[in-house]
């Protein structure tokens, strides 16, 4: 299954957009506490959720 990434915090994204989003896109929802808008002015300069979603995804196979 596909996973849209969030910031619970996230000034711009609000939550209803990001439901729009995953429901539009067949998503789940991963949220990450404390993220902001998931970028480097918030601090967020690496992925380790992704990173966990993608070997988990390997290690499937």
């Amino acid at each position: 299954m596909a996973s849209v990434l969030y910031g619970d915090d996230d000034p711009y994204v609000t939550k209803e957009a990001l439901k729009y989003v995953a429901d539009g896109l067949g998503a789940e929802p991963l949220i990450i506490q404390n993220g902001g808008h998931l970028n480097t002015e918030t601090g967020y300069t690496t992925f380790p959720e992704l990173l966990k979603l993608l070997m988990d995804k390997i290690n499937e196979n």
